[in-house]
């Protein structure tokens, strides 16, 4: 153990350490992007029908107030995760670029 660490702190102390930038596998990319536009997609959809949800909910608490526990945090929750969702490829880009440089 005591070697290992010795190791990785000469590692760290060297100037050189390499840094790739990533590249997806041969014949991947293509799949990769489909894959992520798939995913987004579905995210888009989940969240609209998350949206309708919030305000069936809403509406039936402002008739019904004995037992509705909808609010207007639970929507604006939503549309949080909605906008991390759609953002995620650019967040993720803009966090591997900033370390990569």
């Amino acid at each position: 153990m005591a070697s290992h660490l010795a190791q990785l702190g000469r590692i760290l102390a060297d100037d050189d350490i390499p840094n790739p930038k990533p590249v997806a596998p041969p014949g991947l990319s293509g799949l990769a992007s489909l894959l992520i536009g798939w995913v987004e997609w579905g995210g888009i959809i989940l969240g609209v029908l998350a949206i309708a949800v919030a305000g069936i909910t809403l509406a039936w608490q402002r008739r019904h107030p004995e037992g509705g526990t909808g609010n207007l945090g639970d929507v604006m929750k939503v549309v949080l995760g909605i906008g991390i969702v759609v953002s995620a490829v650019g967040i993720v880009g803009a966090i591997v670029s900033a370390v990569a440089s």
